[in-house]
């Protein structure tokens, strides 16, 4: 698994990290989602952050590239995702 966070967001609780690693299971990548608006951080699975890798010369655009997986929403009660 890995954590994508933009590096000037301190402000994510860790309650909110946890969330997020207890839900992956469900789907390829999980992003937290706070009053219908999806923040950071992504976490992603092995299989997506393998195929990123694989596929990194090919499509450099991380939006395109989970287009083709699977995603989750996690509703969280923190508005530091949105920071």
């Amino acid at each position: 698994m890995v954590f994508l966070e933009n590096v000037d967001n301190p402000f994510v609780d860790n309650k909110t990290l946890e969330s997020l690693k207890n839900e992956i299971y469900k789907a390829d990548y999980a992003i937290p989602v706070f009053e219908k608006n999806s923040g950071h951080p992504i976490l992603l699975s092995a299989k997506v952050a393998n195929a990123i890798i694989q596929n990194q010369k090919n499509n450099p655009n991380l939006r395109n590239v989970l287009k083709s997986f699977l995603r989750y929403e996690v509703k969280v009660n923190d508005p530091g995702i949105l920071v």
